[in-house]
């Protein structure tokens, strides 16, 4: 998020980019995902008139929510209790917030399950069981535990930047207090700092739950076991090359042998026709001469 002060309006910009996920309706058949991460960009220019009027905000919200888009109105259509300044200037990042914040648990939870089963399978694989040993846990399964470790790392960086972004967002609205409030002792201001904090609280208690769902993926059994069975079919791979390569160089060996025979009876065949006589001629009846070479007959 970014902030820029103006010192001769008095004015604050606030811009950042908020993140949330929901659910997108898709089949889970083919190891689709069913949560997408969905994004905000927001904007708001708050101006400070030198003549004493209230505060002004003028807002840009690119791709809200539904949810937030109808609380948003709401929040623009109320009128300032007395002595209340946030509202509406940052009751509109606290609607945005609290909707972002809604559905990452479910998300967790689901990334949770997703890897106790890809897990599980790995933990009762057979490696003994040859006929069997892809029954338990496939390619399929190993690819699978590597697209969900990158749907963790992306949720650890999503919940860090969250974690910063409402940090500063509750920063600026203590700012807007002391600019708006001066020295008054009825200010409410409190509760709705009091807000930022409880969720800034609770996207740290996320971002922790996610660096234990990656740890939990990288727990030392589970990368030993993963490693033997990468070991384990590397070797199995490795015969099979080895045996098909014998099978070859006996092939090879029968086919260089038959091969020097063809040559000996060649050889044979080539003395026999070296011992008649330069332009010989049979005359009367032919003269045949027969050699016999394994199941081949040879008439001269």
């Amino acid at each position: 998020m970014q902030r820029i002060l103006y010192r001769l309006t008095g004015g604050i910009e606030i811009a950042y980019v908020i993140r949330r996920v929901e659910r997108n309706q898709r089949s889970t058949s083919k190891g689709e995902c069913p949560w997408s991460i969905r994004q905000t960009g927001v904007y708001q220019k708050l101006t400070y008139p030198h003549d004493g009027s209230p505060s002004s905000s003028v807002f840009i919200l690119i791709a809200p929510s539904h949810t937030v888009e109808n609380e948003v109105s709401l929040c623009l259509s109320g009128s300032e209790f007395e002595g209340e300044v946030m509202t509406p200037h940052f009751s509109v990042h606290e609607r945005l917030i609290s909707d972002s914040l809604g559905s990452w648990m479910d998300y967790m939870a689901w990334l949770e399950s997703e890897c106790k089963q890809k897990a599980d399978r790995l933990i009762v694989w057979d490696v003994e069981d040859r006929d069997k040993h892809m029954t338990y846990f496939k390619v399929e399964d190993r690819q699978r535990l590597k697209q969900l470790r990158d749907y963790i790392t992306d949720l650890i960086v999503v919940l860090q930047t969250a974690v910063n972004t409402i940090g500063r967002i509750g920063k600026s609205c203590q700012r807007h207090c002391k600019m708006s409030c001066a020295a008054r002792d009825d200010c409410f201001c409190n509760s709705m700092i009091g807000e930022f904090v409880e969720y800034e609280t609770e996207a740290r208690v996320y971002l922790e739950r996610a660096k234990q769902l990656v740890g939990s993926l990288h727990h030392p059994v589970v990368d030993g076991q993963l490693t033997d069975l990468l070991s384990f079919e590397e070797t199995r791979a490795l015969k099979q090359l080895a045996r098909a390569s014998h099978v070859e160089t006996k092939a090879l060996k029968e086919l260089a042998q038959t091969s020097q025979e063809e040559s000996h009876h060649l050889a044979e065949l080539a003395s026999c026709w070296s011992g008649l006589p330069p332009h010989h001629h049979c005359s009367g009846a032919f003269h045949w001469l027969t050699l016999k070479w394994g199941k081949r007959r040879w008439d001269c």
